[in-house]
């Protein structure tokens, strides 16, 4: 999934939320030509069931050391078909959200809900060792008004792979933009069993 694909189901996870919300369930739905539940890699896997992905991250910011350790708990809702291909739904507490404000008027945003809209990727991707938790997973960097500017000046569209106001960051991404990242470490936990795991939502 591509960073802009990655942006716009941030966006939109609000709009399928409504439908947990309303006690709708997810699980193995079908219609989509090319599904056969025979086919879907979560078909044992029961809603309910959860991982945690812990993210330590620590910068130097003008001097100033920042650290944050938090614990993003993903509940699995189901799975539902999608142009053929099955896809895994996983939420996060949607009321979280961690705000680091940065000495260049950036801020970084970590909402555990965003890392758990990312695992279906994780292990559809980094499963054969292509890539690690701390490459996938991705917090976001909003930017100050005169960096939105600049960015306009220099035209980083959609049609480049970029938006004027956010990127998604993870610790090379953040070094690659002159901050100076000490630690930017995920950790994808074990699977833990609806039956052991407390609801989340």
């Amino acid at each position: 999934m591509s960073r802009n694909q990655k942006l716009l189901l941030f966006m939109f996870i609000p709009l399928l939320s409504s439908c947990q919300v309303a006690g709708v369930a997810v699980q193995a739905v079908t219609g989509s030509i090319g599904c056969s539940v025979n086919d879907n890699p979560t078909a044992n896997l029961q809603p309910g069931a959860t991982r945690d992905i812990a993210l330590n991250l620590a910068l130097n910011d003008a001097g100033k050391v920042i650290e944050l350790n938090e614990t993003a708990v993903c509940e699995y809702q189901g799975s539902m078909c999608a142009g053929g291909k099955w896809y895994s739904v996983w939420y996060g507490d949607q009321d979280i959200t961690h705000t680091i404000n940065l000495s260049d008027d950036n801020q970084l945003v970590f909402k555990p809900h965003n890392f758990c809209i990312q695992v279906h990727d994780y292990e559809e991707q980094c499963a054969a060792g292509n890539c690690s938790a701390s490459e996938q997973f991705m917090v976001k960097l909003h930017y100050s008004k005169t960096i939105q500017e600049q960015r306009k000046a220099q035209d980083l569209d959609w049609k480049q792979g970029e938006m004027t106001d956010v990127s998604l960051v993870n610790g090379q991404k953040l070094v690659n933009y002159g901050y100076d990242v000490s630690n930017y470490r995920v950790v994808f936990g074990d699977l833990k069993s609806a039956s052991t795991a407390g609801k989340l939502l």
